[in-house]
């Protein structure tokens, strides 16, 4: 990753390429990873594929994918580094919506270009696939990718903001219910833009419950498997609260107070 780290202080791609080069022709391609797309619109991790790849966007972001050990999925990013960047930078985490890539968010919304322009650094991920509605592998994959960023940039971590188109509303709000470790990436503040916030509705009304049952996805239904859409449905679980008597125990050798009398 250190094409990362040069062009946070290079005012031009042109330094993070000659930095590619160190990285080793074998391990640095100039086009997205792999051949083979799986049918949810991702990549599998595969041990021929290079354990990075990455082209440039523009003059100040790239689109890189890690072949990421030890899980299923290849996970395709898009960063954007402000140029001259020194201190601690706030970070925008953008989620993409339904069927979509980083790409897609790259090419439909103007908080990027906003986002450099104001000193922070941009982070879009995939999330494994397009349809991937914050399912734990994807949540995985992404806070692998954003370690790595945070290793190598000089970001705020009491600055990192989300926001989620859609599927990736939810999945932001998701993401942010499940990573409230101090020591590890959470969310200042986030936006649900037209989000689900129930993954059992989601399903229910959509017309593609295909997506949903696939053995990649949830492998069945919300009555079928109740916890796999539980464990990463976009608010947090509710906590187990013991159950209140009808009435709280007397204490030992307390006496009732009598009754008051009628007049």
């Amino acid at each position: 990753m250190a094409i990362i780290r040069s062009l946070a202080s290079a005012c031009t791609l042109g330094a993070a390429f000659a930095a590619l080069q160190t990285f080793g022709a074998a391990q640095v391609q100039t086009a997205p990873i792999g051949s083979t797309t799986a049918s949810l619109g991702g990549a599998f991790v595969s041990s021929t594929a290079p354990p990075m790849t990455a082209m440039a966007v523009n003059a100040r972001v790239l689109d890189i994918t890690l072949n990421l050990p030890g899980q299923t999925w290849a996970e395709r990013f898009i960063i954007g580094i402000p140029s001259g960047v020194t201190g601690p930078a706030p970070v925008l985490v953008l989620f993409h919506g339904y069927g979509e890539d980083p790409g897609e968010v790259l090419a439909n919304t103007d908080l990027v270009t906003e986002a450099l322009a104001r000193g922070w650094v941009v982070y879009i991920p995939h999330g494994a696939h397009d349809y991937s509605y914050g399912i734990e592998y994807a949540q995985e994959n992404i806070e692998l990718t954003f370690d790595i960023i945070a290793s190598r940039l000089p970001i705020d971590p009491e600055r990192i903001y989300g926001v989620g188109f859609s599927m990736g509303g939810g999945a932001a709000l998701s993401f942010a219910a499940r990573h409230l470790d101090p020591a590890g990436p959470r969310f200042a503040a986030i936006v649900n833009h037209t989000g689900s916030t129930s993954l059992r509705s989601t399903y229910h009304a959509s017309p593609n419950k295909a997506v949903f049952e696939s053995p990649l996805m949830f492998g069945g239904t919300p009555a079928q498997e109740p916890f796999r859409y539980m464990r990463c449905r976009p608010s947090a679980p509710p906590r187990c609260r013991p159950r209140p008597s009808a009435r709280p125990p007397r204490p030992s050798g307390a006496r009732s107070c009598p009754r008051p009398r009628r007049p």
